[in-house]
């Protein structure tokens, strides 16, 4: 067995063994708890996800804990699902979100695009009231984020729990990101997703993200 083939073994263990301890940890908490539907298909899943969303989100890195606002709107555009939105921190700075979800050869495909132009490509696997996403090429990396789908008093919820390996001003670790998000009643959630956010983020007539105006 060669060098490389090791490694190989070695990173796909690891991920999977972090994995399912994350998930295990969690599931007394939400799945048991909330788990109230399951899904079927990759087209149930892209109907849960339409519409718009908005709520908050916690962030760790160490011993940085940070919070702030997320909201989020997916819209159904031909055969994919387009999300745009924006994260807001507690100090008022906010980013622009963009994303494209969809079915490919029988998988659930997720495309996360950042206003530089780069793109990072995810598979989600369905489990239960869940969708766990994890990277379709970059598997040596530990990254992957698990969304819970149930209902709170009355409302549909969307919990996010994610973790993955990230590196800032010379320092490793691992990243956190915990996110709880309401379905708003509005299609648009323009209180949410302001003017600015929709310059940079434009829907063009085939469904694709355009930034800039």
């Amino acid at each position: 067995m060669t060098l490389s083939m090791c490694r190989k073994i070695f990173s796909i263990c690891f991920c999977a063994f972090a994995f399912v301890s994350f998930a295990n940890a969690e599931e007394s908490l939400f799945v048991k708890t909330f788990k109230n539907f399951s899904f079927f298909s990759n087209e149930e899943v892209l109907k849960a996800y339409e519409g718009s969303w908005s709520g908050s989100q916690e962030v760790k890195f160490g011993d940085i804990n940070a919070t702030g606002r997320i909201s989020q709107t997916y819209t159904a555009t031909q055969s994919r699902l387009v999300g745009v939105g924006k994260i807001t921190s507690s100090s008022g700075r906010s980013a622009p979100t963009a994303s494209y979800m969809y079915i490919e050869n029988g998988m659930l495909i997720l495309e996360m695009r950042t206003e530089r132009g780069s793109v990072s490509y995810y598979k989600g696997i369905i489990d239960d009231n869940s969708v766990i996403w994890i990277p379709i090429y970059d598997f040596f990396v530990f990254d992957f984020q698990q969304d819970f789908f149930y209902e709170e008093n009355g409302k549909q919820v969307i919990l996010a729990l994610g973790k993955r390996l990230f590196s800032v001003q010379g320092k490793s670790g691992v990243l956190e990101i915990n996110s709880k998000m309401e379905k708003l009643k509005n299609s648009y959630p323009v209180s949410e997703v302001n003017s600015a956010v929709q310059q940079k983020m434009k829907i063009d007539a085939k469904g694709g993200i355009k930034f800039g105006k």
